[in-house]
């Protein structure tokens, strides 16, 4: 992740997600391969059945995560891909599918140590994207499951003013493709940037302050505006 002040910085369009897993780590002379079963969760909207909820624990079967890491001195990058089962079960009504997606993320390193850092995520995404502001799907009038995409990513350039100073700024984006059959007031998309001064008189001590402006948008168009100034000190033992 991009140097913030924000806990997370690119709140809109990462993947960011902490949940417990089980995973496999090969480690090779400049790179590493891993495979993680996660545990599963489902957000799926009201389309018609009137079943709608924020968290369904149903899936048989765990989040089946793969990523690859490589690094070429000057550019690290990691590519991952995600199969899992999007499902439900109420009773009366059931049903499951498979979703899939992808991230591809990088960081570049200029030679007066400046850098770059991006994310690019695509597929059903669900709450792995933007803090679940999205979900997985939608349940229909015939109780069937409709697969939602979302897209989200974001980019970021950190430049050293001295050895002891240094500002981030980022932009980060992510939309949903919903059905047509939801309501207005469901999510479309949303975007953060922001810009920061960080200062590190000795190894241990940042001191640092950031502004941020953030957008929601609905499926109605109707949005809303976020503006943030934040401070922070950090300490590292």
């Amino acid at each position: 992740l991009p140097e913030a002040v924000d806990f997370i910085g690119p709140t809109s369009g990462v993947v960011f997600i902490r949940q417990s897993q089980f995973r496999y780590t090969q480690n090779f002379s400049n790179s590493r391969w891993m495979l993680a079963f996660e545990n599963p969760s489902v957000s799926l909207y009201d389309a018609g059945s009137g079943f709608d909820s924020n968290q369904v624990d149903t899936s048989a079967m765990p989040d089946l995560v793969t990523r690859y890491d490589g690094n070429l001195n000057f550019f690290k990058y990691s590519a991952a891909a995600m199969v899992r089962e999007i499902s439900y079960d109420e009773g009366t009504a059931d049903d499951k599918t498979l979703g899939y997606a992808f991230t591809l993320s990088g960081s570049f390193l200029f030679s007066n140590n400046d850098d770059i850092k991006f994310m690019l995520s695509q597929g059903q995404l669900g709450r792995y994207l933007a803090l679940n502001v999205y979900r997985d799907g939608a349940v229909k009038a015939d109780g069937d499951i409709e697969l939602i995409n979302s897209t989200g990513g974001f980019v970021a350039y950190r430049h050293w003013w001295t050895d002891k100073i240094r500002s981030t700024v980022l932009y980060a984006y992510s939309e949903s493709d919903n059905p047509d059959s939801l309501v207005d007031d469901v999510t479309d998309s949303v975007n953060n940037s922001s810009i920061n001064l960080m200062y590190s008189p000795v190894k241990r001590l940042t001191f640092g302050m950031e502004y941020m402006q953030a957008q929601r948008k609905l499926e109605s168009g109707t949005d809303g505006d976020l503006n943030r100034l934040q401070f922070t000190s950090t300490w590292k033992f």
